[in-house]
């Protein structure tokens, strides 16, 4: 029986016929064309609207752009030193243009990682454009999305960065690990391997190897790939982690780790786990060059030093390395008191004759004889060590007042020893030498040539001294001679251009939002190649003053003069804090600024936190119960160690101290300078021993020689100083 339509099914097949006859008219060819070019043009609108923001982001006055990035400026300046200060002004800001917009972003989700608040921070780089810094914005989400459990937001994020970047094994590597904790098993093992396919020699791929072997089936498989990570790396970040699960097996399965015994030791010491180390490190495994020198330190770091002695001494002839060799010396030396180090380095000169030349120094140290230094650099003219020992033998013959003796080991060492640390200091004291023997001109040929090879040398300042006559060298200066520079700041190295050119867009932006230490981190990996000049100045933006003037001034040629012109000079003889500074001299004008500069570089290399190894605190190392009875004399509140990491605070004490002392030692800089590192009673016993000395014979024959070397090398700042800023 047939079935019968309905009436609303008739309707419908109705509407059909009808739209098939319409379709066929020309008239709605041209319409559905037209249809179809609107409906495209608008959807690309839409999306350029969305993509460059014409509705999404407003549009500013040029004046009005500066104002907003200045602000973004000074939030992210301020940000390591206040980051809720930076956070609240970011916030308040209105919604930006796109470039700024992005940057704040990207900055508010960094400071809110720095607080703990990683669900803020998320929300911040989840609104961060993904063209914007596309490597590093989407990594930071990523990370910040695995701390609060949205793997898929990591796997999203690290999947198309692995794809967009195949070169760069860091994202397959961090996807990879996140298909293992979420249990992705098959997924896991696939991109592990796939890492150690296409990066081989890659620490990510001895890396895959850990998870690799976490995620095999059976310790048949499992446990070749934990010994291969830890015989290859035992030092490598996961290596304390097999460690760890090596030493929970059961004693049967553990025997068939029994030969890494010392690699597990060596991952617990390179975490500083000295207690677990210590348990495991066995001398009859392996060969010394691997363990010894972890060894020995583990020893010393427990207290343990008669057995470290007792370890290196017998270990020390079979270790192959020079240098290693050298530094387990040294070791030895440094757990020994005089009398141990001296037997114990006659018992090894026969032992390492690779290094017999560094054991003959060391014992001349000790010793202090003419013939112990002899021996150095007649047997070992070519050595290291030879140079320091000809100019010992050099000052003895001085002191013996034997001057033309002297003076013949000085037209050696002048000629065979032109670019080591004691060929100033023998050519002074050879124009001495002259000078006492009434050679005057030869006297002021040894100065002039002298300054000619070492003109910023403390020997080269003191040259150029005598030549011009002044007497008065080691004196303080009257405060008219005082300079002060309050508005320092580390000088611009590129501009902007400058670094895109050379580095490319994202390092400029980078710089730009204040991804200093980022950048540094990450140059090698990045394959960025910074020149010296960009190094050190993103260390000095990151706050790295130490970094930043070592940077500077060991790329500098030792022997050139003073160049205000040249870059790296301001960097290696930097000012910072000098607001603080010359509020802090003005007062009294007692001090000059420079040489309260020059002394902080030399006491802390402006590290405004570091501590010694004595207690000493902040910029000027101050000791925490001087800084309390200058406090109190200044009617000050007792300064806690954290007030003294202060720079307003260390400064203010610091320069007060420096004041105290100068007028004890009736401004004279070497009593002065020091009695700030050995104490006033030490100097006031040196000045009655050395009392018919003149100021240079006095600061050689300071018996500390760390004070020794302190008192010329803050002069050595103070004379580069007032000539770089006068």
């Amino acid at each position: 029986m047939s079935q019968q339509k309905t009436p609303e099914k008739k309707g419908l097949k109705q509407f059909s016929h009808s739209i098939q006859v319409l379709f066929q008219k020309k008239e709605f060819k041209y319409f559905s064309y037209t249809l179809a070019a609107f409906i495209i043009l608008s959807s690309a609108a839409l999306y350029y609207i969305e993509t460059q923001g014409i509705f999404k982001y407003p549009q500013l006055s040029q004046a009005q752009y500066q104002e907003y990035e200045e602000t973004l400026k000074r939030a992210i300046q301020t940000s390591k030193q206040n980051p809720n200060e930076a956070i609240s002004s970011l916030e308040n800001l209105p919604k930006l243009p796109k470039l700024l917009e992005n940057r704040r972003n990207y900055v508010l989700a960094k400071l809110y990682q720095a607080i703990n608040e990683p669900a803020l921070a998320f929300l911040h780089a989840y609104d961060i454009e993904r063209d914007y810094l596309t490597k590093y914005s989407l990594s930071m989400r990523s990370k910040i999305a695995e701390k609060i459990g949205l793997e898929g937001v990591v796997v999203k994020d690290l999947d198309f960065l692995a794809k967009k970047f195949p070169q760069d094994p860091r994202f397959l590597y961090e996807l990879s690990k996140s298909y293992s904790r979420q249990s992705r098993v098959l997924e896991a093992r696939k991109s592990f391997k796939k890492i150690q396919t296409l990066f081989p020699d890659s620490d990510y791929s001895l890396g895959s190897e850990y998870y690799l072997a976490n995620l095999a089936r059976g310790n048949d498989k499992k446990f070749p790939r934990l010994r291969n990570y830890l015989s290859k790396s035992p030092d490598g970040n996961l290596a304390y982690l097999i460690s760890d699960q090596i030493q929970s097996l059961e004693p049967l399965e553990r025997k068939e780790f029994d030969d890494l015994t010392n690699y597990m030791a060596l991952s617990y010491y390179n975490r500083d786990d000295y207690e677990a180390a210590i348990k495991l490190f066995n001398k009859e495994l392996d060969h010394p060059d691997l363990y010894l020198e972890a060894y020995a330190n583990t020893l010393a770091k427990l207290k343990r030093k008669q057995e470290a002695r007792v370890l290196l001494m017998e270990k020390l002839p079979e270790i192959t390395n020079p240098d290693q060799a050298s530094r387990l010396v040294e070791l030895i030396c440094e757990l020994s008191n005089k009398y141990q180090a001296i037997a114990n380095l006659k018992v090894l000169q026969n032992k390492l004759p690779k290094i017999k030349d560094k054991i003959l120094w060391e014992l001349a140290k000790r010793t202090k004889t003419k013939e112990s230094y002899q021996l150095v650099y007649k047997n070992y003219p070519k050595s290291f060590y030879a140079a320091e020992s000809m100019s010992q033998v050099f000052w003895k013959e001085y002191e013996r007042k034997n001057y033309h003796g002297a003076i013949e080991i000085f037209k050696v060492h002048w000629k065979t020893y032109p670019n080591t640390n004691s060929h100033p200091f023998v050519a002074f004291w050879a124009a001495k030498a002259y000078d006492k023997l009434n050679q005057h001109d030869d006297a002021v040929a040894a100065l002039h040539n002298l300054i000619i090879e070492h003109p910023r040398d403390y020997y080269g300042y003191r040259a150029e001294q005598i030549i011009n006559g002044d007497k008065d060298w080691f004196k303080l200066p009257s405060s008219n001679h005082f300079h002060s520079l309050p508005d320092w700041d580390w000088p611009e190295v590129y501009k902007d251009a400058k670094v895109a050119e050379l580095y490319g867009a994202d390092v400029l932006e980078l710089s730009k939002i204040g991804e200093y230490s980022f950048l540094l981190k990450n140059e090698n990996q990045e394959a960025l190649n910074f020149d010296k000049n960009f190094k050190m100045w993103l260390y000095a933006q990151a706050g790295d003053y130490l970094k930043a003037i070592s940077t500077a001034y060991f790329s500098l040629d030792k022997n050139a003069p003073v160049n205000y012109d040249e870059i790296k000079f301001i960097y290696a003889f930097p000012m910072p804090y000098s607001d603080i500074m010359t509020d802090e001299i003005g007062k009294n004008r007692k001090i000059d600024p420079m040489l309260a500069h020059s002394l902080i570089k030399q006491e802390s290399r402006y590290q405004k936190e570091i501590v010694s190894k004595v207690g000493a605190i902040g910029l000027m190392q101050l000791m925490p119960y001087t800084a309390r009875a200058l406090a109190r004399d200044m009617k000050m509140q007792a300064p806690q160690v954290s007030d003294l990491m202060q720079p307003e605070i260390n400064i203010k004490l610091g320069v007060r101290y420096m004041e105290d002392v100068f007028q004890t030692f009736d401004n004279n800089m070497i009593h002065a300078i020091a009695s700030y590192n050995a104490g006033p009673v030490a100097i006031k016993g040196w000045k009655n021993r050395f009392s018919k000395l003149d100021a240079d014979e006095f600061i050689e024959n300071i018996p500390y020689d760390e004070t020794k070397t302190y008192v010329k090398h803050v002069l050595n700042n103070y004379w580069v100083y007032k000539q770089l800023y006068n």
